[in-house]
C-alpha cells in the first residue's frame, strides 16, 4: 500500500470487499463517496465483508487497544477500522468515514485487506489544494480531481474566484473579463507578451485560466462548492485583491495605480472608490460560498506608491493599510482572513536577487521595499508562505511574530528540512494548480506528483526518512497506479528517446500544443486490416532518456502518471499504458511514425504488450476472476 499507516496489525486473513457487502451509511455523511469508493474496490479475491458500519466515536476498547498513538493532538480526523467479517469503522467526526473508506478502498486495491486493527491520522492539520474555478466543458474534470483529493484525505480546496463567476452588481467586471481573456487565449504565450513585453515595469502573471475563460453563474459556483463539501472539504475562495485585480481595473480603469497602464492589474488603494467595488464583490463571494475563510491575495505587488494619490506614503504603510481595510470589512461577517506571505520577507533568490519584499529596480522598474508591513499587519492572519524554497529560515519570520502559516504552492518533495520545520510551526499547506483540470494538463504541471507526494507527507512520519528518490519513484508508481485503473483494456509501450525539450508550465495562457509535443503516432494494424494511431507526445508519453538528475526535476516528473520510468543501464524508458481504441479485434503489427518535420526525433519501441480485461485494470469480472490475457507475436 502507498501510505504507511500509523497502526496496521494483520492477522493474516484476507478479506475483500464484495458487491454484495453492505455497508451501514443511512445516517452516516459523506454516504455518496463512501458508497462509490468501496463498490469501486470490490473483488472476489478472497472471503468477503459481509458489513461495514460506521460508528462517530471510539469505544474504550479501542482506545485501549491505540493506547498513547490516539494523541489528542491528532484526534479531529482520526479513524480506526476493525476488519473482519463485521467490520467497524470508528471516526473522531464524520469526516473521518472519507479517510477510513479511502483506506478499505487501497487496502483491498492492493491485495492487503486482512482482518485486524487499522488506526491513522494526519499529521497536518490543513491539507488543501489551490485551484481555479474549471471551465464549464471541465466540470467533469473538476469533479475527478475532488474525487482524487478525498481518496488522498485532503480536507481544504481554495477556489480562485477572480473575474470568473458572476457578479450581479457589477456585471461589467464580467464583460471586460470576458472579453480580455479571448484576447489572451488567442495564441499560446500571449499573456507573457502582455507581462514581459509591452511595458517597461513589473507586471503580475495573468490568470486567464481561471474558468478557462467562462463566466460561471452563482448558482454553478454554488453546485461546485456544495460537490466539494460532499467530499469533506473545507471551501476557501480566494478574491485576489491590491494586486492580480485586473478583473476589476480592466473594467474601471480609474481605479488603476498606474495611468498608463494599458492592462491594468493593481489598483490604487487611496481611490474613494476603490472599496465600493472590493467589498461588492466579497459581498457576493460570501453570499455564494458561505465560506469561514476567504483568501485576499496580495501577492506579486509591484505597482504601489506610484500615482499621485499614494506617493507620499510608506509603500508599506499603504500596503497594510489596504489589508487592515478588508480584514476588517470580513471580520465583520465572521469570515477569517487569509492572504499570500511573500511581501513580508526580504528575501533573496540564489544568495543576491532581491525578491518578496525586497526593494529593487530602478525608474520604472523600481520595486519598493514591502517587508516592514509585517509589524503592521493584525495577528490574526492566515499567511500562505511560498517562499519556503529559497531559505528555510524564512519560516521563522512568521514564527518570531505569532503568525499563522501554512505552505503555499507546495511541492513537498522539494521541501528542504521537512521535519525540523514542522516542528517549528508549519504543519499543513497547500499544492497549487494555476492551470487546468484535464489529466494531461494535470501531469504536465507535475500535480499528480505533488497532490501525491503532499497525501503522503501529511499522513505519514517517514516521508523525510526515505529521502527524495524513493520517494519520486514510489509517487511515480502510485500515479501510473492510479492512470492504470481508467484504462479497460490497456496497451502497454515502452519507449525512449534521447531528445529533450525545454521543460514549462503550462499555466497563465501557455497550452499545450501538437505542433510542438506531438512527435509521432503508433500505428496499429489489426487482422482484419483496419488501423488505428496512438500518440506519443513528448512530456506526457515519452522523455528524455539520459535526463541528468532525473528524479530531482520537473523535467522529468511531468512524466508521471501517464508513464513508469524503468532502468535501462544507466538511462531510462519509459512505460505508457493506452486505452486499446479496438479491444476486440487482434492486433498483429505495430510501428511507430513520426511527425512530419519530426523526422530527426528518434525514438526507440523497447516493448509493447496487449491486454484484454473483463474489467477495469486491477479489477476482476463478473466470474471474480482477473480476466487478463496478454497478446504476444505481434510484429512490431
Amino acid at each position: 500500500m502507498f501510505f504507511k499507516l500509523d497502526i496496521h496489525e494483520k492477522t493474516g486473513k484476507p478479506f475483500s470487499i464484495a458487491a454484495n457487502t453492505v455497508l451501514q451509511t443511512e445516517t452516516v455523511a459523506y454516504r455518496d463517496f463512501i458508497e462509490a469508493t468501496l463498490s469501486g474496490a470490490a473483488s472476489a479475491r478472497a472471503d468477503a465483508i459481509e458489513e461495514i458500519r460506521f460508528s462517530v466515536g471510539f469505544p474504550k476498547s479501542i482506545r485501549t487497544r491505540i493506547g498513547a498513538r490516539m494523541a489528542l493532538s491528532r484526534s479531529e480526523e482520526a479513524y480506526a477500522i476493525v476488519i473482519d467479517k463485521v467490520t467497524r469503522v470508528y471516526a473522531a467526526t464524520e469526516r473521518g468515514f472519507i479517510y477510513a473508506a479511502a483506506t478499505l478502498a487501497q487496502l483491498s486495491e492492493f491485495g492487503e485487506l486482512e482482518s485486524g486493527l487499522v488506526y491513522d491520522a494526519p499529521i497536518g492539520s490543513e491539507r488543501g489544494y489551490r485551484v481555479f474555478l474549471p471551465g464549464r466543458a471541465g466540470f467533469a474534470d473538476f469533479y475527478r480531481m475532488v474525487d482524487f483529493l478525498a481518496y488522498y484525505k485532503f480536507n481544504t480546496i481554495m477556489l480562485e474566484i477572480g473575474g470568473a463567476m458572476e457578479y450581479r452588481r457589477h456585471p461589467e467586471i464580467n464583460e471586460k473579463w470576458e472579453e480580455f481573456c479571448k484576447e489572451t487565449h488567442r495564441y499560446s504565450g500571449r499573456t507573457k507578451e502582455i507581462q514581459f513585453k509591452t511595458y517597461g515595469w513589473h507586471k503580475n502573471s495573468i490568470h486567464c485560466d481561471n474558468a478557462e475563460g467562462d463566466i460561471l453563474t452563482q448558482e454553478e459556483c454554488r453546485t461546485l462548492a456544495a460537490y466539494c463539501r460532499s467530499r469533506g472539504l473545507r471551501v476557501i475562495p480566494e478574491c485576489p485583491s491590491l494586486s492580480h485585480c485586473d478583473f476589476l481595473v480592466m473594467a474601471h480603469p480609474e481605479l488603476r495605480e498606474r495611468e498608463a497602464d494599458g492592462h491594468p492589474d493593481t489598483y490604487c488603494p487611496n481611490h474613494p472608490d476603490v472599496y465600493k467595488y472590493v467589498f461588492d464583490i466579497l459581498e457576493e463571494v460570501i453570499d455564494v460560498f458561505s465560506p469561514t475563510a476567504i483568501n485576499i491575495g496580495h501577492d506579486e505587488t509591484y505597482s504601489i506608491g506610484v500615482c499621485p494619490r499614494c506617493k507620499g506614503t510608506p509603500a508599506p504603510v499603504l500596503y497594510a493599510e489596504d489589508v487592515k481595510r478588508i480584514h476588517a470589512f470580513l471580520k465583520e461577517r465572521g469570515v477569517q482572513t487569509y492572504m499570500w506571505g511573500e511581501k513580508l520577507l526580504k528575501a533573496v533568490a540564489n544568495g543576491k536577487i532581491p525578491i518578496g519584499g525586497s526593494g529593487h529596480g530602478e525608474g520604472l522598474r523600481k520595486v519598493p521595499a514591502l517587508f516592514p508591513c509585517r509589524d503592521l499587519l493584525p495577528r490574526d492572519i492566515t499567511f500562505l508562505h511560498w517562499y519556503w524554497g529559497f531559505n528555510y529560515k524564512y519560516d521563522k519570520i512568521y514564527h518570531e511574530r505569532g503568525l499563522r502559516v501554512l505552505y503555499g504552492n507546495l511541492h513537498p518533495l522539494n521541501v528542504k528540512k521537512w521535519n525540523l520545520r514542522r516542528e517549528w510551526g508549519i504543519n499543513g499547506g497547500y499544492v497549487s494548480n494555476w492551470g487546468a483540470f484535464g489529466e494531461e494538463y494535470m501531469q504536465r504541471n507535475c500535480q499528480y506528483i505533488g497532490l501525491v507526494s503532499a497525501a503522503y507527507a501529511f499522513w505519514c512520519d517517514d516521508f523525510e526518512a526515505r529521502g527524495e528518490e524513493e520517494m519520486v519513484k514510489a509517487c511515480f508508481a502510485e500515479c501510473y497506479r492510479q492512470k492504470c485503473t481508467k484504462i479497460k483494456n490497456p496497451i502497454r509501450i515502452t519507449h525512449a528517446t534521447k531528445h529533450d525539450m525545454p521543460y514549462i508550465t503550462f499555466y497563465d495562457g501557455l497550452f499545450i500544443e501538437d505542433e510542438v509535443y506531438l512527435i509521432g503516432h503508433y500505428e496499429l494494424l489489426y487482422s482484419d486490416g483496419t488501423v488505428a494511431t496512438l500518440p506519443v507526445r513528448y512530456g506526457t508519453h515519452i522523455g528524455r532518456s539520459d535526463y541528468p538528475e532525473a528524479y530531482a526535476k520537473n523535467g522529468f516528473r511531468q512524466l508521471s502518471y501517464g508513464t513508469l520510468p524503468k532502468k535501462q543501464g544507466e538511462e531510462y524508458a519509459f512505460e505508457a499504458v493506452y486505452e486499446n481504441p479496438e479491444p476486440q479485434k487482434l492486433l498483429t503489427a505495430v510501428r511507430y511514425q513520426p511527425m512530419p518535420g519530426k523526422e530527426d526525433i528518434a525514438v526507440e519501441l523497447i516493448g509493447f504488450s496487449v491486454e484484454k480485461r473483463g474489467g477495469t485494470l486491477g479489477q476482476a469480472d463478473e466470474t471474480g476472476e482477473d480476466a487478463t490475457s496478454t497478446l504476444t507475436g505481434v510484429q512490431v
